[in-house]
């Protein structure tokens, strides 16, 4: 009785291997796309929500700047800015973000103010999807 493997089975068995993940890999790294995608999107409208919930929750005016070397939310005290939350930018993203860097006014009420319109174009291999805040600070996902 023989133990082991001959050689032209374990070519075989890393060919067939071999054709399966060649099959398997371009699905793959689309479904990693999109997850990628699908989370810099959510940061991102997290953030304004929480953008908008600060104002509520605070009645004062809050500032939102979304900056490709950071994200920042400050609630404005009369002449004075107050920061209530910093993060990394649009830059550091897993995926491609393009959008402008635009400065949102939310009033105490949660409703933008100002040029408020926005939208970001988020994008990583083939999977593109868009971030659109509207004048009310609503945000749509397309």
């Amino acid at each position: 009785m023989r133990r082991g493997f001959a050689l032209i089975e374990l070519v075989l068995v890393l060919g067939v291997a071999g054709v399966i993940a060649t099959f398997a890999m371009p699905p793959l790294l689309g479904i990693r796309d999109r997850l990628a995608v699908d989370a810099v999107i959510y940061d991102l409208a997290g953030v304004h929500g929480r953008a908008r919930l600060i104002a509520m929750v605070e009645s004062r005016p809050v500032r939102l700047t979304v900056r490709p070397d950071s994200i920042l939310i400050q609630v404005v005290a009369g002449t004075d800015t107050v920061m209530r939350w910093g993060g990394p930018g649009t830059a550091s993203m897993a995926a491609r973000v393009t959008g402008p860097v635009r400065t949102l006014w939310f009033a105490p009420s949660g409703v933008t103010y100002g040029v408020s319109n926005a939208t970001w174009v988020v994008a990583r291999g083939s999977t593109e999807r868009k971030l659109v805040v509207s004048r009310w600070g609503r945000v749509r996902i397309e």
